[in-house]
């Protein structure tokens, strides 16, 4: 199906003119660039022509010299994130085209002699230091004779985000005149469209103007069947290569009447590094994000779990209020028994009512425990239980305990988020998305780099270099999906743009004759290796140029006077400082001496005075991770009163909280023995030493929980005797 959505009045120019607000500047010889003055923007028109999920933006800007004065033009171009510039066209007076080839970034420039050998070059792009991940181009338009006009076309292509159910394209905004757009959309096989949006508001079949502000546009698709579809796209780079797009959209799915929603919150100690601000943000974009009448409750848990609410309420202001409350006092405990939360919730689930969606909010620090076990303690007979994870990752640290939680979502069905603190306000636009189930356990042939889940109404769009094009087939949990070709479009330079080693065959052809420089010539693209001209057609020498340019001859730019002093680009470089772990040995040692071992020392005092033969060696294994012990277990003495004091005591350990901008994300498990006896009829303790059965076991543990047994660490240096005083 192919859908254009405009009137026949859309490819006629918009009227008009812009100065001071436009995004050209204008300058003489000698002169520095300065607001439009005497030349004017009269036209600007953008064409954007969507196949599959692959945009090709074309952007036409007419400016006209009213005169006296010959004057030379200059703006600064700014694109989408990934977007890709492939070429510039100068059209003078309306007249015949002249389009760019690209030519190296390193350019020297001679001042035109006589125009009767060789001209002007109209128009150069060249690449400057994006700005927020937007690329940005500065376009320089050699002198407009006075009386006359140029229309200059900027062509770019990029892929399209899935989302909500359309394939969106943002256009940067166009201050001063606006720019009238017309929009094609051919979507691949499988689908068709069903509505096309500005801002979020349908068309119909009317035009739209971009402003002053960025423009999304969203085109809806209308899915054959109820499963994702797959779209592949080629194009040969010559070379014996040929580039790749491969497109996997998901049908979307929203939350359709009241619901009701569980909200299950970790509250311990590692959760600081998130923020409770940034908490309660997440439990306010939920509560938003439900459909009217729907009922809230909560879980709180650390080492233990409690229900808010008396019962299911809805998420009112005085609710939430209570929430908040809630998460701005609520002690930071250490633990994070999550499964001891899910089993309170299993609980709440087979209470009378809609089943509810089930959401965790956590920093993904779970401890050492079961891949199993969420799923076996959120075990329900009853239908429609869905998990929605939202792990929030502080600063440079990433979710280290996730596979429980992974594998709660696969066997329930929901969905799983992963979220930055750093970009946790742009999210919360999203939160209908992060209640929505996903399509699970994703897989394509070869790509290591595709998500393992697609939530409902998104997809992903990759692009790779091969050398023999294989059949691609989406493998998901029940089923495969085939991959069927999407209208074809040119998109070359989409792959080319990536980097060489992401790709699959990139390498292989950055190491043929010519590489990526022949290859980049066949499929021109700027960026900071590369730049676009137009080069002069006027003079006896042009064409013979041309050709030998365009053969990867060397390049002199001709201008008719030289361009200004433009502001420095700086490329401003970051240092990131990395640190170690935020707790060593030395650490541990403090922990160990200061705060362990006169608690279990409490301990024994008071089981002593109940049972004076009790004596022998408790083990401590402790979990350690971002500043909370999240898991103590002990193997005590067999005295049920005791064990359950000296496990208490463990919990009381308070690690030092990490940087999570500067330390490393580690995960520390300790082995430490402290043996009880009684002697001269008075208590003592005594830490273990190089003889002992468990020395101090010490392992920090990089990029998360480690999947094999975890090595005894260095018993070299054992703690020795760390003898608590007699009155702690």
């Amino acid at each position: 199906m192919r859908c254009v959505i405009a009137t026949c009045a859309v490819l006629a120019s918009v009227g008009g003119t812009a100065r001071a607000d436009s995004t050209w500047s204008e300058y003489g010889q000698g002169d520095s660039p300065r607001p439009l003055d005497q030349l004017t923007e009269s036209a600007c028109d953008i064409d954007l022509s969507l196949r599959g999920a692959i945009a090709e933006v074309a952007m036409s800007q007419r400016l006209a010299n009213p005169g006296p004065a010959l004057l030379a033009a200059t703006s600064v171009l700014e694109l989408p994130p990934g977007a890709q510039l492939v070429e510039v066209a100068a059209q003078p007076d309306r007249r015949k085209t002249e389009r760019s080839i690209v030519v190296d970034s390193a350019i020297t420039s001679d001042v035109v002699e006589s125009e009767a050998v060789l001209g002007a070059d109209p128009v150069l792009a060249t690449a400057l230091v994006p700005l927020a991940g937007h690329p940005r181009f500065r376009l320089i338009v050699q002198p407009i004779q006075p009386d006359h006009d140029m229309t200059i076309t900027a062509r770019w292509l990029v892929a399209g985000e899935l989302r909500d159910g359309e394939i969106r394209v943002t256009l940067p905004a166009h201050p001063g005149l606006k720019c009238r757009v017309v929009v094609h959309a051919t979507p691949g096989p499988g689908t068709k469209v069903a509505h096309v949006r500005f801002n979020g508001v349908d068309a119909g079949g009317t035009t739209y103007e971009l402003g002053d502000q960025d423009l999304t546009i969203g085109v809806e698709l209308a899915f054959a069947r109820a499963q994702p579809v797959v779209w592949t796209q080629t194009e040969s780079l010559g070379n014996g290569f040929t580039a790749r797009a491969i497109t996997v959209a998901t049908p979307g799915a929203r939350l359709v009447g009241a619901r009701r929603a569980l909200l299950v919150i970790d509250g311990s100690r590692s959760m600081e590094l998130v923020g409770r601000h940034n908490v309660k943000k997440l439990v306010r974009a939920i509560a938003g994000a439900l459909p009217k009448g729907s009922e809230l409750e909560a879980i709180f848990y650390d080492r233990t779990a409690a229900r808010v609410f008396p019962s299911w309420t809805q998420p009112t202001a005085t609710a939430l209020s209570t929430l908040d409350t809630m998460i701005d006092n609520r002690p930071a405990g250490n633990g994070s028994d999550t499964a001891a939360a899910f089993a309170l919730a299993k609980s709440m689930i087979e209470e009378d009512g809609p089943t509810p969606l089930v959401v965790l909010i956590s920093d993904g620090v779970l401890g050492d425990i079961a891949a199993n076990s969420l799923s076996t303690a959120l075990a329900t007979q009853k239908k429609g239980v869905e998990v929605h994870a939202l792990v929030v990752e502080p600063g440079r640290m990433r979710d280290p305990d996730t596979d429980a939680v992974r594998d709660a979502v696969v066997k329930f069905g929901g969905s799983y988020t992963v979220l930055q603190t750093e970009t946790l306000d742009r999210e919360l636009a999203n939160a209908a998305d992060w209640l929505r189930p996903a399509w699970l356990q994703l897989a394509l042939p070869g790509r290591t780099d595709f998500p393992e889940q697609l939530a409902a109404g998104t997809g992903v769009v990759r692009v790779d270099i091969v050398r023999s094009p294989a059949a691609v087939k989406l493998s998901s949990r029940r089923t495969q999906i085939a991959a069927r070709p999407a209208p074809s479009t040119a998109f070359a330079q989409l792959a080319l743009g990536a980097e060489p080693e992401a790709l699959a065959g990139g390498v292989e052809l950055a190491m043929t004759p010519g590489g990526f420089s022949e290859v980049r010539r066949r499929h021109p693209a700027a960026d900071a290796e590369h730049s676009l001209v137009v080069l002069a057609s006027a003079g006896k020498v042009a064409a013979n140029r041309r050709a030998m340019i365009a053969g990867g001859g060397p390049f002199t730019r001709m201008v008719a006077f030289g361009d200004p002093a433009f502001p420095p680009e700086v490329r401003v470089g970051t240092v990131t400082a990395t640190g170690g772990s935020a707790i060593d040995d030395k650490t541990l040692e403090l922990l160990f001496r200061t705060q362990l071992q006169p608690a279990a020392y409490s301990c024994y005092q008071k089981a002593i005075s109940r049972s004076a033969a009790l004596a022998g060696t408790v083990t401590f294994q402790l979990e350690i991770g971002r500043g909370e012990l999240t898991r103590a277990t002990v193997r005590g003495l067999g005295d049920t009163a005791f064990d359950a004091c000296v496990l208490d005591a463990a919990y009381l350990v308070t690690p030092p909280l990490p940087n999570p901008d500067f330390n490393v994300d580690d995960r520390t498990v300790a082995n430490y023995p402290i043996t009880f006896a009684v002697r001269e009829n008075k208590p003592f303790a005594v830490a273990g030493d190089a003889d002992s059965a468990s020395p101090l076991d010490i392992s920090a543990i990089k990029g998360g929980v480690p999947r094999g047994a975890i090595k005894a660490g260095d018993t070299s240096t054992p703690l020795g005797d760390l003898r608590v005083t007699p009155n702690p």
